[in-house]
């Protein structure tokens, strides 16, 4: 290890040369070029490995959970290169002048030369070659996957590199070949092989990464971190980022998808902007959308059933995992009443021993004794013999020994009854084993059917899961159609509202206009009685007037037309109406400034006007006969307006029934109107600022008509002077014939303006009829004509037209209003749902997660136990093998040559003195086995309720949260 730490550290030295390498990335990612660089590189690090397998191991470690992404991404950047050449995986840069990446032979790449290939493939092979015996740690964590994984790595990288190598002699063999016409040649050369900027920089960024890879491996050297630590720590980023590309990804798919919506909604804007008529296609379309909504409910009530059925999967699985815990359980109990039963049968072996043992004893004895016997006789049978204090004193031994073997015959029945009930029990303890082997077969057969069962029940939740996630997802495409359409009626609606925001605007001012228009009008004919002696003298002003008059009717349709276009464009209606009254105000004033230049003009010519009165007068009488005619034709005029107003009402009808359907709809929220009620507050008080400007225009054309007042009555002063004004007869004609004319094509704008009104008002009354109890008054009003009464008032009392005009657009305000609620709690409604799902899944995925870790605690704790039992069965091997060991010494003590003689030597305390350690041993193995059966019993007491615990804590693990 430390041999390859100072390889990186002599690398990173080597590698702060280059002006990219000035400093150490201390993070755990960089970016480059638009691009997360992380630990997951496709590309791989071709570094020189050293004969410890831990350095191989660490280089592993990165890549081990992402081998298939890996092995995906390599066959697209098999040709990637480390920025800076290691010592023995690169060949020497000075040999090998490396130029830049971009080059690329036109020829097909071939595999190098045998001469440049074998001292790489030495290397490699002696590089990266693992040893046969290293430390069984670092062997326990090396799996053959990722040693697999590492040599196909570490081969494709040299590959690449002998690849590079090659490219760059062809690149200098065709500089070479070209030189003095670089341009076409090296220009086609590169067309040919495909190499572009764009895959150069694929690489550039490959290479990037690796680099950045290394300096996140030297700054964990550098905090003197193990490679255990440094694999998991590598393992903990590489899942952190995962989930943060997966959170991106889907980030990205809802914006797609928001982005697509929009773009939706946006041709439907454009279409529903010209064609009034499509109203009926958005209402069709948001009963479509409120069908799909319904569906998706219904699909989403359906899918519940799929809910309950992972509940009861999942306690199936909990049921079964606490059946499996109940089995371990089982088998440690049984595997500890097999050790109990191992130990009996040492105890019921050291018994036989020992009453072996004893035999040999006693056979001894009696062997003595008869001896003993027999020289006992012989003394007997010669009484003359010397040693008769001898006999006598081995007569006495022989008593003493003969109560000894008869004190050890008793404690040798003792002792054979106590190894037949040994006996006993271990036949029993044997039956016992052999049962337990048998349901620990069964139990062991059981667990697997278990854990099969677990995994289909996993690999079935998984599956409702990926189901849920497609219901989840057409619910939210439903979602977000519905809202389009919901937006794009809204927009609608606000037009409609500002449309006939703009109408009944228009309508204050054409009524302001009417208003005006009469005013002026009757002051013209109190003119002509006043001065009806003097008409001659006026005939001329008039003529003036009505020029004037003329123009400024034409200043007025003028302004009207410039209205019209504000409908069409309604975002900009204000300023324009604004800056078409400015110029209105202007127009009059230039108007009243020509009109006291006439005045002058007038006075100069007084005299030529006394000349022409007496033809004035009988101008006059014409002008009465005229002014009969007039009338007449008024009344023509009329008839055609109620011609028209009745075309006018057969639109307002079809009008009407196209928004038939929208009462429909539109009917049940009347009780909401109150709601509305500020809004219809401001739009009056946005009125009244209108009506209020129009007054202060009012009073700047009152101020121009009183001005013009004053010069009618400087004219009166001056009539006098124009009594005489016979030679301009014919121009006073004319003037009157001009003045009919203007009169007439007032008129006629008049009734056109009238019938626009009516035509609204019929249209506003027939689309909200029906949306109160004022259907029936409305209805009775209705003449036979087919036109309403009310709408008539348009032509008889203008400010009560204006005010119902003005209770219609608040009831369509205040329906626009409702609309909008209804809107806005369908989006809060399915907002809702979607959140209650997404908490369901959340729930799910957090059950799923707490099972995969019961199962993995399970199966460790089934794996702790297993290396228990194996290293209680070597620990008894070895004790087996001691115990005999130990025999076979005690029994070579006893076999000694001098062990006899000692025997025959003993003396009856001797004897006694062994009985009473023998029978003491007897107790304390009595006692010894009374102290082991109740140890079991707590054990077994204790053992009970500790599985009683863990069951209840798995059970609250992997219980459903609420």
């Amino acid at each position: 290890m430390s041999k390859r730490i100072n390889e990186l550290k002599a690398l990173w030295e080597k590698g702060t040369q280059d002006a990219q390498d000035a400093s150490l990335d201390q993070t755990l990612a960089s970016v480059h070029n638009d691009q997360t660089l992380g630990l997951e590189s496709d590309s791989s690090i071709d570094l020189q490995a050293t004969s410890d397998p831990r350095g191989a191991l660490l280089l592993s470690t990165t890549e081990d959970s992402m081998a298939s992404e890996r092995h995906s991404a390599e066959e697209s950047s098999s040709g990637d290169l480390m920025d800076e050449p290691l010592p023995t995986a690169l060949p020497d840069p000075a040999a090998t002048p490396r130029k830049s990446t971009s080059s690329a032979s036109a020829t097909p790449r071939k595999p190098p030369q045998s001469a440049s290939t074998t001292p790489r493939t030495t290397g490699k092979s002696s590089s990266y070659t693992t040893p046969a015996a290293e430390d069984s740690t670092w062997d326990h964590d090396d799996s053959s996957l990722s040693t697999s994984l590492r040599a196909s790595q570490l081969m494709r990288g040299n590959e690449a590199v002998d690849e590079l190598l090659e490219e760059e002699e062809g690149d200098a063999t065709g500089d070479r070949s070209n030189s003095g016409q670089w341009g076409v040649q090296e220009m086609k050369r590169r067309t040919a092989a495909g190499i572009s900027i764009k895959s150069t920089q694929q690489k550039i960024d490959q290479l990037t990464a690796e680099r950045d890879d290394l300096k996140i491996e030297v700054d964990f050297h550098r905090r003197n971190m193990s490679p255990e630590d440094v694999g998991a720590e590598v393992i903990s980023l590489r899942q952190e980022k995962l989930s943060y590309v997966r959170r991106l990804q889907k980030l990205n798919d809802l914006v797609k998808g928001q982005d697509q919506a929009l773009k939706t909604v946006n041709k439907q804007v454009k279409g529903w902007e010209t064609k009034v008529q499509d109203y009926d296609v958005l209402q069709e379309q948001l009963r479509r959308a409120e069908e799909r909504a319904a569906a998706a409910e219904a699909k989403a009530a359906a899918a519940r059933p799929d809910d309950a059925r992972i509940a009861s999967l999942e306690a199936k699985l909990r049921s079964e995992q606490a059946g499996r815990a109940v089995l371990e359980d089982e088998l440690a109990v049984l595997r500890d009443d097999t050790q109990r039963q191992r130990g009996h049968q040492t105890e019921v072996d050291e018994l036989h021993e020992d009453i072996a043992e004893r035999d040999e004893l006693i056979d001894k004895l009696r062997a003595d004794l008869i001896d003993a016997e027999k020289e006992l006789d012989y003394f007997h049978e010669n009484p003359d013999a010397p040693d008769a204090e001898a006999m006598v004193h081995l007569q006495r031994q022989v008593e003493e020994q003969s109560e000894r073997i008869g004190s050890l015959q008793d404690a040798l029945d003792a002792e054979r009854l106590l190894v037949a009930e040994k006996d006993g029990e271990l036949d029993r303890l044997d039956q016992v084993q052999r049962e337990a082997e048998a349901a620990y077969a069964a139990l062991e057969n059981e667990l697997a059917v278990r854990t099969q069962s677990e995994m289909a029940a996993l690999s079935q939740a998984r599956e409702l899961d990926e189901e849920v996630q497609r219901l989840e997802q057409s619910l939210e495409e439903a979602h977000s159609y519905h809202e389009g359409l919901s937006q794009a009626l809204k927009e609608k609606l606000s037009d409609t509202a500002v449309q006939l925001h703009e109408a009944q605007q228009s309508v204050d001012a054409l009524s302001v206009d009417v208003d005006q228009l009469r005013t002026e009008r009757d002051s013209l004919l109190d003119a002509v009685d006043r001065h009806s002696a003097k008409r001659s003298e006026l005939e001329e002003l008039n003529t003036r007037l009505n020029e004037k008059l003329v123009e400024l009717v034409k200043d007025l349709k003028d302004e009207e037309t410039a209205r019209e276009r504000a409908d069409s464009s309604w975002s900009h209606r204000y300023d324009s109406t604004e800056v078409q009254t400015q110029r209105a105000l202007q127009t009059k004033n230039e108007l009243i400034e020509s009109l006291e230049r006439q005045l002058v003009q007038t006075r100069s010519d007084k005299q030529q006007l006394e000349k022409e009165h007496a033809q004035l007068q009988r101008a006059m009488q014409l002008q009465d006969t005229k002014q009969l005619r007039r009338s007449e034709d008024q009344a023509t005029e009329r008839q055609t307006i109620e011609a028209e107003r009745a075309r006018h009402q057969r639109e307002s009808k079809r009008l009407a029934a196209e928004l038939e359907r929208v009462q429909d709809e539109l009917a049940s929220m009347e009780d909401r109107c109150q709601d509305a009620e500020a809004e219809s507050q401001r739009l009056k008080a946005e009125t009244k600022e209108l009506v209020t400007a129009l007054q202060t225009e009012t009073r700047t054309r009152v101020g121009a008509q009183e001005r013009l007042d004053q010069n009618q009555r400087s004219l009166d002063e001056a009539r006098h002077d124009l009594a005489a004004s016979s030679t301009r007869s014919r121009m006073s004609e004319q003037s009157s014939r001009t003045a009919r004319r203007g009169d007439a094509q007032q008129q006629a704008q008049l009734a056109e303006r009238n019938s626009l009104l009516a035509t609204v008002y019929e249209t506003l009354t027939k689309a909200l009829a029906g949306a109160d109890q004022t259907t029936g008054t409305i209805r009775k009003h209705v003449g036979d004509d087919g036109t309403s009464s009310e709408a008539k008032l348009v032509h008889t009392h203008l400010p009560q037209f204006s005010e119902r005009l003005l209770q219609l657009v608040r009831r369509l305000a205040a329906v626009q209003s409702t609309f909008e609620q209804r809107a806005r709690a369908l989006e809060r409604s399915q907002a809702d749902q979607l959140a209650a799902l997404r908490r369901q899944q959340e729930s799910r995925w957090s059950q799923i997660e707490r099972i995969e870790r019961s199962i993995k605690a399970a199966a460790a704790k089934q794996a702790q136990w297993r290396r228990r039992i194996v290293d209680t069965e070597t620990e008894l091997a070895d004790l087996q093998r001691t115990n005999t060991s130990l025999k076979q010494q005690l029994a070579r003590v006893r076999d000694a040559p001098g062990a006899r003689g000692a025997s025959g030597a003993d003396s009856p305390g001797r004897w006694s003195v062994r009985l009473r350690e023998l029978e003491q041993r007897v107790k304390e193995a009595e006692e010894r086995v009374k102290r082991e059966r109740l140890g079991a019993r707590e054990s077994r007491a204790r053992d009970e309720a500790r599985i009683r615990h863990l069951q209840a804590q798995l059970e609250r693990l992997t219980a459903p949260s609420a």
